[in-house]
């Protein structure tokens, strides 16, 4: 049986499909606009997380040097504790190795801060975010006049 022949359209068109397998995000302005939506929406994400774990402003108690001698001073209670007073000492020496881990990983805030500044008002603008619910969340009111909110 002779080989089927092909139209020149087909080809363009099996070509096409070829190119664009080769590229998982796809080509085309759309797929980039998407890629930038998601980008953006990482960013908030991420800035809102940070902003949940960081402690209070004005806090004393959560000075990183504060954390590591209250941390010494319960472990050298663990050691003469009795079985249920250990358990809440090693309940809150976790609490307080975690605050300052947290405070540790926060250290790119101002990193963080930046880029959420630069994406937040087209974000708010396109998700209808009213300056209210920011605030709300516990962005600070001077980060929303840099973005423009």
């Amino acid at each position: 049986m002779p080989a089927k022949k092909s139209s020149p359209r087909a080809a363009r068109s099996a070509s096409k499909r070829a190119v664009g397998s080769l590229n998982p995000r796809g080509a085309g302005r759309q797929s980039t606009k998407a890629v930038g939506l998601r980008e953006q929406a990482v960013v908030v994400r991420r800035y809102l997380e940070v902003l949940e774990q960081r402690p209070k402003v004005g806090s004393n108690s959560s000075a990183p040097e504060v954390i590591e001698r209250r941390i010494a001073h319960v472990r050298d209670q663990i050691a003469t504790a009795g079985t249920l007073r250990k358990l809440d000492l090693v309940v809150n020496r976790q609490r307080l190795e975690k605050l300052l881990a947290a405070q540790e990983a926060g250290r790119g805030y101002d990193r963080l801060e930046a880029a959420f500044v630069k994406v937040a008002k087209d974000y708010s603008d396109r998700k209808q975010i009213h300056r209210a619910a920011w605030r709300e969340m516990g962005v600070p009111l001077s980060v929303l006049k840099k973005a423009g909110i």
